[in-house]
């Protein structure tokens, strides 16, 4: 049975070196039958086709090229891991093992007693971990919520014990209400370490204005309200709010442009902080199906701390208004 169809271009060379291989690896060659070349096959390691390439295709490994990519995917999601603090138990029990192996190597380096107390901690650390729950790709329902949900907690209770609040809106003519903005003034701004900053979309900014009218008040298909006299009554509280004999600071700015979210955050960047970012999308029954996302340090501290750069980011873009 002829199973080798493997093949130089007559080379009477390159055809003995091709049986005497395929025979090493258990195949059987008919002597009286030439060995048929393969289709032609593009080289993943630059190699001569009279040379190399006829073996690879002949079934031999690749050198290089796949062991390549396979340590660059490797470092790729080493530095993520540490990126994002992921597995960094295991990692470190990896580097102390390997360590502790190069070193033997030398010699007696490092006591046995050392050697043993390093190995029953980390094989401590690891059934630990072991016993740690199972990560578990999050339920889209339980991370993504409508309005509905944030009505289902008072704000009184999400500025209990709050020390700074941060908000951005185009308008905020649903959040800062004159029931919320009581709300500041007696728990927040109440404190003498007490802040708040509003950032609203700029009324003076005409075009940018036309824009995001566009996009929140024609894109509902119940709408009971106009964004441009919105933007006017917040504003004009927010000018009342900054005259306001408190201990705590008070602060807005307006910016000509809406990136098409809104933003809320208590206590941005501690542990027991909370950050809310609604989209605003391009269409929708009304405002109350506005899709939104709540994060924390603890649900996910690498996005957690995205938002609060977005945040940040727009308050430096926005101005002071003018007096």
């Amino acid at each position: 049975m002829v199973v080798a169809d493997r093949v130089g271009d007559g080379d009477d060379r390159q055809e003995g070196i091709c049986r005497e291989i395929a025979e090493r690896q258990g195949l059987v060659i008919d002597p009286a039958e030439p060995v048929r070349p393969a289709p032609p096959r593009t080289s993943t390691v630059g190699a001569d086709p009279s040379s190399l390439s006829w073996l690879l295709r002949f079934g031999m490994p690749e050198p290089a090229g796949r062991t390549g990519e396979l340590m660059q995917r490797t470092w790729h999601r080493v530095l993520g891991d540490l990126r994002t603090r992921t597995n960094l138990d295991a990692y470190v029990v990896s580097v102390c093992a390997l360590l502790f192996a190069v070193l033997s190597l030398v010699g007696d380096v490092l006591s046995q007693r050392l050697q043993l107390t390093v190995v029953l901690a980390g094989v401590g650390l690891l059934v630990f971990r072991i016993t740690l729950p199972e990560r578990r790709a999050a339920d889209v329902e339980a991370v993504l919520h409508d309005r509905a949900d944030l009505d289902s907690v008072p704000l009184s209770a999400r500025l209990a014990g709050a020390r700074e609040v941060a908000v951005f809106a185009p308008s905020g003519i649903n959040l800062l209400s004159s029931g919320t903005c009581e709300a500041l003034r007696s728990q927040v701004l109440a404190r003498a370490d007490g802040k708040v900053r509003v950032l609203l979309l700029d009324p003076s900014a005409a075009e940018a204005v036309r824009v995001a009218a566009r996009q929140l008040d024609e894109g509902q298909e119940f709408s009971v309200e106009s964004l441009e006299p919105s933007l006017h009554t917040v504003v004009s509280r927010m000018e009342m709010m900054r005259n306001w004999n408190v201990p705590g600071s008070f602060e807005y700015r307006l910016i000509d442009f809406s990136p098409g979210f809104s933003m809320f955050t208590v206590d941005p960047g501690t542990n027991d902080g909370t950050l809310i970012v609604e989209f605003h999308a391009v269409h929708g029954r009304h405002t109350g199906t506005r899709m939104h996302i709540s994060l924390s340090r603890a649900s996910s501290n690498r996005w957690n701390g995205y938002w609060i750069e977005q945040f940040e980011h727009l308050w430096e873009l926005g101005r002071p208004p003018v007096n």
